[in-house]
């Protein structure tokens, strides 16, 4: 049985290839598809290739014809295919898909027909389109400008893709306007659109004019990636004048904010605000009001003023910021400088300063300073701050504390100079007191010793030295403090390196916890830019610690990491920060965390920050802000954090709400400002409304009646434009705009314009040929030859000229001459000779020409050839002799 079965499969194999012998030797035509399968996005021009090979020994004719799916185009149009025997060629099918197409497989059958639609064969294609999805949002209309009105904005949203997409859409906008969105999901086909409408509720009662600036965001649901944004720009223009622009003011932010803990809860009430007295004013004004301080300044060219809490200064031996409440006077006479304050300061004890300087030049001065210290004794000293070069500069002070008797007295001394260069700068500062002075308990010595050296742009060496010390007498120091460091600093674009070794030597025998110790470190810092905004922070090192007093050695070894990856897309920064010790000595520390900065629009900002500080000691930190700043200017600010760490049990909380009030505090009437007024009238003395009036950056819409004003304008020369749906491209205003005006202080100024419809003027000037019956003997008319006639008429200057207006014009070879948007009435037209010879006459060479409004008028002006005489001279002929 089993041989009988495979019998009967290889007689059915025989015969199956009998048959396909048979059929390839009946048909003389080999079909070989070179492009069995191919890969075509939507919209895609697709190209088909398959050869065709003749077998036989006649010549083959046949017509390929291709059945395509709906929407499909055949690009290039098949023509018939001859091929001789023996031979072969490759045809092309060039087909485009269309753009909305479904994902799929698609098949494209071909068929050969010969004579009589007799068919050679059929064969076919396969033609893949991939899922694309893909966005467009397109911006179709919005005004360019409105009048602190509500408008609405159109946007074409079209699934470009060949899948159907669920669609979010959301807006962002730079003020805050609350628009709407209309509606803000939709679920498109492929190749679907919609009209989505945005409106924008703009307030009537804005004060001031803005771009708003609108963008439609449209984005798949399921996958991010796919968006389209549109954007459009409308500029709000506003019609209402603030009264307050009629006064001076003085801009004042009022901050009221609210901290709150765990163990405390704190209130503030703040005034801040800076700004002239008036507009002629040349010198400024601050003031600073809280619960802790209140201080007010007042800073001229000539003078200076404060009262309240500050900082005084007089010289570093004497005044160098002592806080307290007081009040503080400088003025400067050519020459010379005072300086006079009287304070209390925070320990309760008056003060009285005052100082003289005189100055040498621009860098040199000397002065002498005195305060007033009752309880210690008065201060005096004398300082010369000379500069006798502009690379070097020396600073000298002398000071002595006056006592009841001369013995009790005692003196401090100063010196700082310095050095610099193109490759070095050098500091050296040295100071001594004596025990007593100003209130001390020890006598002090201090040296500091600081340098730069700039071996090349990138590459630079800084060392400093500070030696200080205190002492009862000459062998009894309390105090002595010696601190050397040395750091070589390479700084690239974008690489940083830095070398840094430091030395220290510390006695403290002034605290309880005595101090004897030294130590020395060294640390290589590298900081490498990988991207714009992702850096690799490095630091390795090792600090080493001897206490003298207790003979305990200490020393650490440590590496820091810090790797910052922002991500720009929703502007989330991502960092690592590692801290490995090399010893055992220290803790090591892992901490990791993010940052995300948003901001929603111009007046919305969002600010949070995650991070772990430390994963060993569970030390974690949760930060955020949220700001808020209206079209108005306040703002709101809400700040909190949070940190805790449940192993070692500790937390905190803070929170802080702040509330900022901008408001401007009336001094009085502007000096500086004048107004405009007027009205825009049509050619019957009618008013024309709605007609948008710019004067610089100034915007005022005229009334029903064509009224406009504008209030407050700033003395100066301003240029007044116009614009409106109303006015023609042939309309004339006059006075002609851009209308030029001068706006002194105090100054109203009232002007009307008048609309009207240009008028224009246009003509030739004809030359007037002479006819042969009036020419006489030995005469010629004009210069003798038509040619030359019409040369004359080119290149003439018409002018034509009203009581306020001169317009001119150069005739081109045809001698034409042309004048638009003129206004209506009398005006006057000259003709220039130019270089026209006294043989030509012009008629007229001067009329009245009047135009009415919207009046085309062609005139024509002659030029008629005079006779010109020809004086015949008599002559011969001279021969010359030949040799």
């Amino acid at each position: 049985m089993e041989n009988k079965f495979i019998l009967i499969i290889s007689i059915m194999f025989i015969l199956a290839n009998m048959i396909s012998i048979v059929s390839a030797q009946e048909s003389p035509l080999l079909i070989e598809v070179l492009t069995p399968s191919i890969e075509s996005l939507p919209g895609e021009p697709v190209t088909l290739l398959f050869r065709l090979t003749n077998i036989g020994e006649e010549e083959l004719s046949f017509l390929p014809q291709v059945e395509l799916p709906d929407r499909w185009e055949l690009l290039v149009p098949i023509e018939s295919v001859e091929i001789a025997p023996k031979d072969s060629k490759v045809i092309l099918l060039s087909i485009k898909t269309p753009t909305e197409l479904r994902a799929g497989d698609y098949s494209i059958p071909v068929f050969l027909k010969g004579k009589n639609q007799v068919q050679f064969s059929k064969f076919e294609f396969r033609v893949s389109v991939p899922i694309v999805k893909e966005l467009k949002v397109i911006p179709l209309n919005a005004p360019q400008y409105t009048l602190a009105q509500p408008y609405t904005a159109k946007f074409l949203v079209q699934n470009t893709g060949n899948t159907p997409q669920d669609i979010n859409l959301t807006l962002k906008e730079n003020l805050d306007i609350f628009s709407r969105i209309e509606p803000n999901s939709v679920y498109l086909d492929a190749g679907d659109s919609i009209i989505i409408r945005v409106k924008a509720d703009v307030p009537k009662d804005i004060t001031e004019s803005a771009i708003h600036r609108l963008q439609l965001i449209a984005q798949n649901k399921e996958d991010a990636k796919v968006k389209d944004i549109a954007k459009v720009s409308v500029e709000i223009i506003s019609i209402i004048y603030s009264k307050e622009e009629l006064y001076h003011t003085l801009p004042v932010e009022m901050t009221f904010s609210n901290e709150d803990t765990f163990d405390s809860n704190q209130m503030e009430l703040r005034l801040k605000g800076s700004g002239q007295l008036s507009d002629r004013d040349s010198g400024k004004l601050s003031l600073d009001i809280n619960k802790k301080s209140q201080s007010i300044k007042y800073t001229h060219p000539d003078f200076f003023i404060a009262v309240g809490h500050q900082n005084f200064y007089l010289s570093p031996l004497t005044e160098d910021g002592d806080n307290g409440f007081g009040i503080d006077f400088k003025t400067m006479n050519r020459r010379w400088k005072w300086n006079l304050n009287r304070y209390k300061n925070s320990d309760g004890d008056n003060r009285l300063g005052a100082s003289l300087a005189y100055q040498l030049n621009q860098d040199s001065n000397l002065s002498l300073q005195l305060l007033t210290q009752p309880e210690l004794g008065d201060l005096l000293s004398l300082r010369s701050n000379l500069s006798p070069t502009k690379n070097f500069g020396v600073d000298l002070e002398h000071g002595r504390q006056i006592e009841s008797s001369a013995e009790d007295s005692s003196s401090a001394s100063r010196l700082k100079a310095s050095l610099s260069n193109e490759f070095l700068y050098t500091n050296l500062k040295w100071e001594r007191k004596d025990i007593g002075y100003r209130g001390i308990d020890s006598n002090r010595r201090k040296v500091n010793l600081h340098g730069e050296i700039y071996f090349f742009n990138p590459l630079r060496l800084n060392l400093n030295f500070i030696d200080y010390i205190k002492y009862k007498e000459k062998d009894t120091t309390i105090y002595h403090d010696r601190n050397f460091n040395i750091a070589l600093t390479k700084s690239l674009e974008k690489n940083y390196w830095n070398f840094k070794y430091n030395y220290s030597d510390s006695l403290d025998l002034e605290e309880l916890e005595r101090i004897d110790q030294y130590g020395q470190s060294i640390y290589l810092t590298n900081k490498r830019y990988l991207s714009k905004e992702r850096w690799l922070y490095q630091r390795i090192g090792a600090k080493k610690s001897f206490d003298r007093r207790n003979n305990e050695r200490d020393i650490l070894a440590l590496y820091d990491l810090n790797y910052h990856i922002p991500y720009r897309e929703d502007s989330l920064e991502r960092y690592l920060e590692i801290a490995v010790p090399l010893n055992s000595n220290s803790k090591k520390e892992l901490g990791f965390g993010f940052r995300r900065a948003y901001k929603i629009n111009d007046y919305l900002k969002l600010y949070l920050k995650m991070k772990v500080e430390d994963i060993f000691s569970e030390r974690y930190l949760v930060s955020g802000e949220w700001e808020y700043k209206s079209l108005n200017k306040w703002k709101l600010t809400v700040e909190s954090r949070v940190r805790w760490s449940p192993k070692l049990d500790k937390s905190d909380f803070k929170i802080n709400v702040a509330y900022k009030i901008p408001f401007n505090l009336r001094l009085g009437h502007r000096s500086d400002i004048g107004q405009l007024s007027g009205c825009f009238l049509d050619e019957s003395g009618n008013g024309i409304s709605d007609i948008l009036v710019h004067l610089d950056g100034l915007t005022v819409l005229t009334e029903s009646d064509g009224y406009f004003e504008f209030p407050v304008v700033a003395t100066g020369v301003h240029y007044l434009t116009v614009q409106s749906d109303k006015l023609g491209a042939n309309d004339l205003i006059i006075p002609r705009i851009p209308w030029k005006v001068k706006i002194d202080s105090g100054q109203k100024i009232e002007q009307n314009f008048r609309v009207m419809k240009g008028a224009s003027l246009k003509g030739r000037l004809k030359m007037i040929k002479a006819t042969e019956s009036t020419l006489e003997a030995g005469g010629v008319f004009g210069q003798g030859s038509e040619k030359d006639d019409m040369n004359f008429v080119k290149d003439i200057m018409i002018e034509l000229v009203n009581e306020k207006q001169s317009y001119r014009y150069i005739t081109d070879k045809e001698g034409r001459f042309h004048f638009d948007y003129l206004v209506p009435g009398e005006w006057t037209l000259r003709v220039y000779r130019n270089g026209l010879p006294k043989s030509y006459k012009i008629e007229p060479q001067q009329r009245k020409v009047r135009l009415e409004s919207a009046e085309n008028r062609t005139i024509e002006i002659k030029i008629i050839a005079n006779l010109r005489p020809i004086n015949m001279i008599e002559g011969k002929i001279l021969e010359v002799e030949s040799d």
